[in-house]
């Protein structure tokens, strides 16, 4: 392990943040997809059709959004010293994916249902937003060449 972290700490800080985002996101989507699945089931056994897509999606944003936001700032801060834009900027982008899936697959009789989503998501990734911001930010002044997602 000491010697996979070396390496990773060797690495110029964009292909750094190319490998942070790559595992964050692989991370996230399993961890998302396993608790999707398991509250379609939790719901009502995933046998309704209309329903089951919104439990999937919401169980996914927020348990992956959980894990995007909390991966990336911990694989970031692994390599360099972070600020609090690198969770911010990540929690950004995840409610810019929840804004696109609220667009494309909230019909208006799930209007009622989708802002219950939009609660337990704005919960659970603002929840890892703060333990990433307390936890892993150590330089709130650190300005770097990549801008918000750099160190």
């Amino acid at each position: 392990m000491n010697r996979v972290l070396g390496i990773y700490r060797n690495l110029p800080d964009l292909y750094a943040l190319i490998v942070a985002i790559i595992f964050s996101f692989l991370a996230s989507l399993a961890i998302g997809v396993a608790v999707g699945v398991a509250a379609m089931f939790a719901y009502d056994g995933a046998t309704s059709r209309g329903d089951d897509l919104g439990i999937l999606l919401t169980g996914m944003l927020s348990a992956g959004g959980f894990g995007w936001v909390f991966f990336l700032s911990w694989l970031r801060s692994l390599h360099s010293d972070i600020s609090s834009r690198t969770p911010t900027v990540a929690l950004a982008s995840l409610f810019l994916v929840a804004v696109i899936a609220t667009l494309f697959f909230v019909y208006p009789d799930y209007y009622g249902f989708a802002l219950g989503s939009w609660v337990l998501i704005a919960l659970s990734t603002g929840g890892a937003w703060l333990l990433s911001n307390w936890r892993f930010v150590r330089d709130k002044r650190s300005e770097g060449r990549l801008g918000m997602f750099h160190g």
